[in-house]
């Protein structure tokens, strides 16, 4: 038997993360992969890169000392091998690749860049070849698509696509990533309830963020109606959702749950679905509202529409205890999505989810 420390670090846009692993290699058995420590810090350089273009100072200081502090739990650790990814606040701010260099230099971690299309499909993994036939060419409605990551990405597909986004500062982004394109998308401010376009132009509308940025009944069935009137007889919306279960998941893996304030938030989301982050927890999504998934299923039923499938977004895949960097890995990601292509449409595995997507036909 042979044991070996494998590490992770995943800086994204709210918080930074390492994760270190045993690997257990037993002759002639599987190896074994077990969590021994996470760690997550909340440096929050989406909010300097999405506002003023470039991480500040204090924060790159904070990364600095972050990856010093992970650096020295790796060592502790006795870790062999690892590796450090950045996603879209680094990819997307002026300083990004200094600071890059800078964390080099004084921490001796490497930091790889992962670009939008790699992060766009370890994100979107879901199989919708049922759903969304690669041959054609479809008029897209992307509601609540942020900076344009998945508007981009359609794009390039050759699809036409209108990005709808209620935030000023997404919207810049979008448009900055928009015009580097040959055959750019469209991008308005705007309100999921109240659309800006005619009826029945598109052949698929994609609500994003809707579903659980809105806490009202209300108003979810609302952006609902507004999607069916511009979508195309025979259109398709695909609905994003945040799972109940899904900070209770996280806080049994990490051990929050026995946070008093973070417990109380995970029975008000099982029981009534609405999130609201403690103030002891400042790192968390805002107000939201969270999904069971014969919830999703009857809002889009009742509003006349034909359903076609529920599919988990990270799947019960995202349990690996080195998720991000076996994506990375061609021969591991190959496993982990011939499992969610198994699992994705089991509504009895799909708890394990952080995020669940609805199919629902015009």
């Amino acid at each position: 038997m042979r044991l070996s420390k494998y590490a992770a670090i995943d800086i994204g846009s709210n918080a930074v993360r390492l994760l270190v692993s045993n690997v257990i290699e037993r002759k002639n058995k599987p190896t074994i992969f077990t969590k021994n420590a996470i760690i997550r810090v909340p440096i929050r350089l989406g909010q300097d890169t999405f506002t003023h273009g470039s991480i500040g100072m204090p924060n790159q200081q904070r990364m600095i000392n972050a990856m010093q502090s992970f650096k020295m739990l790796m060592d502790v650790h006795g870790v062999s091998h690892y590796m450090a990814c950045a996603t879209s606040a680094l990819r997307e701010a002026k300083n990004g690749k200094q600071l890059i260099d800078r964390i080099r230099k004084e921490t001796e971690v490497s930091v790889e860049l992962i670009d939008g299309k790699r992060e766009a499909e370890i994100i979107a993994m879901t199989d919708l070849y049922n759903v969304i036939k690669s041959h054609k060419s479809y008029l897209f409605v992307d509601v609540g698509g942020g900076t344009g990551k998945y508007s981009e990405w359609l794009a390039k597909k050759g699809h036409k696509v209108h990005l709808l986004e209620p935030v000023e500062k997404h919207i810049k982004l979008a448009q900055k990533r928009a015009k580097k394109l040959q055959h750019p998308f469209s991008v308005t401010q705007g309100e999921s309830q109240n659309l800006p376009y005619q009826n029945e132009v598109a052949d698929l509308v994609i609500l994003h963020g809707p579903l659980y940025h809105l806490q009202k009944r209300e108003d979810r069935i609302a952006t609902i109606l507004e999607a069916k009137r511009v979508l195309k007889k025979g259109g398709v919306i695909l609905g994003f959702a945040i799972n109940a279960t899904a900070s209770t998941v996280v806080g049994l893996m990490n051990g929050m749950i026995h946070a008093n304030s973070f417990f109380e938030m995970c029975k008000q989301e099982l029981t009534t679905g609405i999130h609201n982050a403690p103030k002891d927890f400042p790192f968390l999504l805002a107000d939201a509202f969270y999904h069971k998934p014969q919830e999703l299923k009857e809002e889009f039923l009742e509003q006349g529409l034909e359903f076609i499938n529920l599919f988990a977004v990270e799947g019960m895949i995202w349990l690996d205890n080195e998720y991000f960097a076996n994506m990375l890995d061609k021969k591991k990601s190959k496993t982990l999505r011939e499992l969610q292509k198994i699992t994705q449409n089991d509504e009895y595995l799909l708890p394990f989810s952080p995020h669940m997507m609805i199919a629902a036909k015009k």
